[in-house]
């Protein structure tokens, strides 16, 4: 099945065309979407650019989520050119659960934006900064070195 994957017309194509780099543009384009609204909602969420309200936040993560697609699509159609590759590849495998754990974070994150920014602003309550802000803040930086160990190390096999 990976080797179909690998030798398919879509698979050739991309190895032999500009698809590898449209596919990464759009990779590329997919992270920065993810990782400027993370950084901003989460140094919010810290304390810093005070002058964004909290009830704004939430207009940002339609963002997150168009740039969350783009990089699973994309992401997909890459690994379909190295499917055998990537299935044992620890830098891979580990940046794939961190993009789950981390996407798990930003779904909370978004609901408790939602529910919560006007009890936030009113300082009746205070956003879960140490409980979701600062692991959520630590994954996406995970999913951004592991990434790159993906692309730059090539396969780094499970023993």
């Amino acid at each position: 099945m990976l080797a179909w994957l690998e030798n398919s017309g879509f698979s050739e194509w991309v190895k032999a065309s500009w698809g590898a780099p449209a596919l990464l543009s759009v990779h590329v384009v997919g992270m920065a979407l993810v990782i400027a609204v993370v950084a901003i909602v989460h140094l919010r969420l810290l304390g810093v650019f005070d002058g964004i309200s909290y009830a704004s936040l939430g207009r940002l993560f339609p963002a997150l989520w168009a740039g969350l697609v783009l990089e699973l699509v994309s992401g997909a159609a890459m690994w379909a050119t190295k499917a055998a590759q990537y299935t044992v590849d620890v830098a891979f495998l580990v940046k794939t659960v961190l993009v789950v754990a981390a996407s798990a974070l930003a779904l909370i994150l978004d609901r408790a934006v939602r529910r919560d920014a006007n009890s936030w602003a009113a300082g009746t309550a205070a956003p879960r900064r140490l409980e979701l802000v600062v692991p959520s803040l630590l994954l996406w930086c995970a999913v951004i070195v592991f990434g790159r160990l993906t692309a730059y190390l090539g396969a780094l096999p499970v023993s």
